[in-house]
């Protein structure tokens, strides 16, 4: 870029908000974009999930408690 040439910017604002899903629709997966994708390995596997005996265990954030409305 020159300094006698203005910035522009690479998006649009009156394009915010929009998408182009035929796009995305149509593309097709390439094998060299797999290679991104970690390999998951069994002991990946074994902690996908928790069991204390037969009861799963859930994880993340408890959820929020009833209101005493």
């Amino acid at each position: 870029m020159f300094a006698s040439e203005p910035k522009k910017s690479p998006f649009s604002a009156d394009a915010i908000g929009e998408t182009d899903f035929a796009r995305v629709d149509a593309h097709v997966i390439q094998p060299e974009e797999y290679e991104e994708l970690p390999k998951l390995t069994d002991a990946m596997m074994e902690r996908a999930d928790h069991y204390v005996g037969t009861t799963l265990i859930r994880r993340g954030r408890p959820p929020k408690p009833a209101s005493g409305r």
